[in-house]
């Protein structure tokens, strides 16, 4: 019975990724993260690489989909290396725009043994917002975003519209046969607005008994609960996190709200080494610093290889410390 912690990207989420590898390293310790290639260049698929965490995009699986449609099909990944897919395994996806916080292994083997005993596929986060899935349909065609190919798979389907819309942020699942059927549901369907978490939540709600429903606030801290966020410091370099009492797992770098989250180009310094690319941090400080600083800590451990990769470079002048800035406009 083997715990597998999956995650994936794409050279747009590179910088990203390396907050969450930090973090879990530093909590997950002793554990791989393994990462699909949705994307890489080949720089950063090395960096991965000598790690022996990448995932290979597998050759059935054509260059040039939406990262999520590569998500979806994880399954294909896991089967590549033989991962996770044996009877008793249990899959933990993390978005690479997660950063783990009060998290232990102990945890996450803790909701696997409730899945077992509970005879159940997936543990998952219901959707913050608390939509339906029928909720969720009706939204985004209000929003006039595409979401017909989701109507209609959903009531081919004949799933239960009643059921919570789930996020597919992060979920735990043991079942193989799952993972299957959401890859050939998202591979068949054409490509709308937020494919993967949709075509999961249909195939996860084919069956007749719902999924362990996980606190989101504690799991992957998300949306308004972003503002409700407390760091507390653990000792000179980490700090907790919690909502109201809750002790917060993990923190994911999502919302709708624009005044939550920048996504642009920025420059990441850190000493004489700086980062260039696409950058998703929390746009409050606090959090925003915690990410800094977990990326300060990678490349004091990882700076100079990442520089002689090529994914980073030598500033002409150090600078002391750490420096973010936008280079939208540069």
């Amino acid at each position: 019975m083997a715990l597998v912690f999956v995650t994936g990207g794409d050279s747009g989420f590179f910088p990203t990724l390396l907050c969450l590898l930090q973090s879990f390293s530093e909590r997950i310790a002793g554990k791989p993260l393994f990462v699909c290639d949705f994307g890489f260049r080949p720089a950063e698929q090395e960096f991965l690489r000598r790690r022996d965490l990448l995932l290979e995009r597998p050759a059935l699986l054509p260059p040039g989909l939406h990262p999520y449609q590569y998500k979806s099909a994880l399954v294909m990944y896991l089967r590549e290396r033989s991962l996770g897919l044996a009877p008793g395994d249990t899959i933990i996806w993390l978005d690479g725009d997660l950063v783990m916080m009060n998290a232990s292994l102990g945890d996450y083997a803790g909701v696997a043994a409730e899945l077992a005993e509970l005879d159940l596929d997936v543990a998952i986060c219901a959707s913050p917002t608390g939509h339906t899935v029928g909720d969720e349909i009706a939204s985004l065609l209000a929003l006039g975003l595409k979401a017909e190919p989701f109507a209609r798979v959903a009531a081919d389907a004949a799933i239960d519209l009643g059921r919570p819309y789930c996020s597919s942020g992060f979920f735990f699942c043991r079942s193989a046969d799952l993972l299957q059927r959401w890859c050939n549901l998202a591979l068949a369907t054409e490509h709308h607005t937020i494919i993967d978490q949709n075509m999961l939540n249909v195939a996860m709600h084919r069956s007749l008994r719902l999924p362990l429903l996980l606190d989101c606030d504690i799991w992957q801290a998300q949306f308004r609960a972003l503002d409700a966020v407390r760091l507390v410091p653990e000792d000179a370099e980490y700090e907790a996190a919690f909502v109201g009492e809750k002790s917060v797992k993990a923190l994911h770098v999502t919302s709708p709200l624009p005044e939550h989250i920048f996504v642009g180009r920025a420059r990441f310094c850190a000493g004489a080494i700086a980062l260039d690319g696409m950058f998703k941090v929390f746009r409050r400080e606090a959090l925003m610093m915690l990410q800094l600083r977990l990326l300060g800590r990678l490349m004091a451990r990882y700076g100079e290889e990442l520089v002689s990769l090529g994914c980073c470079h030598r500033l002409a002048e150090p600078i002391q410390g750490i420096g973010f800035h936008s280079t939208e406009n540069d």
